[in-house]
């Protein structure tokens, strides 16, 4: 059972033996369990291994906005690749984040994304509003928007309904997110803690940052 796990030799945060990095300190070497934490393991204590899973809805509606939008494909990919653990399905987070670029498909993956998280809130007793087939109604809203938004001529307009679709799509991440945030309370309690912002994460809203720079600036 030691086997599984291992330590941060920064900090001393206990993690599984698969992690690249420490999520508390980002620090890339580690060290064996220490003899205290063999102890309570021998003993059939069980050793609390923090869960970094949770986004919060301040963090995630701060990042849509300031990404124009381009956040929902991060979403998809980091809770599709985290749901994988969930579901024992074979994931393909990448390719799943990049449907979100092709019409029509986009909306059967989003369903299904918020079927996924539907189906194992209601498992574990989470009363949640969520209902992927509402879901799919506003991304079908948002795509719509955002399409008007390119065609008009009206440069007021055309903000307007471009900030109206950033809305609803960072609408679709918080219900979804919120309803996963409440599962993952039910498998981890005390050990949840918010997952760490990662490199692409923070491209993601950077970009989002130049392309609204850019736009501000015409």
């Amino acid at each position: 059972m030691t086997n599984d796990y291992k330590q941060c030799a920064q900090c001393q945060e206990v993690v599984a033996v698969s992690a690249n990095f420490c999520p508390q300190c980002r620090q890339t070497e580690f060290q064996e369990l220490s003899p205290e934490s063999v102890s309570r393991m021998a003993s059939s204590e069980p050793l609390a291994v923090p869960a970094y899973l949770r986004l919060e809805a301040s963090r995630l509606v701060i990042a849509s906005i300031l990404s124009g939008g381009l956040y929902i494909f991060f979403w998809l990919y980091i809770t599709w690749k985290q749901l994988a653990q969930e579901t024992h399905d074979v994931h393909f987070p990448v390719w799943h984040a990049l449907t979100w670029t092709v019409p029509v498909y986009q909306m059967f993956r989003l369903h299904r994304h918020s079927t996924v998280i539907q189906g194992l809130a209601v498992q574990a007793g989470v009363p949640t509003t969520l209902d992927a087939r509402t879901v799919v109604a506003l991304a079908l809203a948002s795509f719509g928007l955002g399409l008007v938004s390119l065609l008009t001529l009206n440069p007021a307009l055309a903000t307007i309904l471009g900030l109206l679709g950033i809305a609803v799509t960072t609408t679709i991440v918080v219900w979804n997110q919120g309803a996963l945030n409440a599962y993952w309370v039910t498998r981890h309690g005390d050990q949840l803690r918010a997952a760490p912002m990662s490199g692409v994460e923070r491209g993601i809203v950077l970009l989002g940052v130049l392309v609204w720079i850019s736009t501000l600036a015409r």
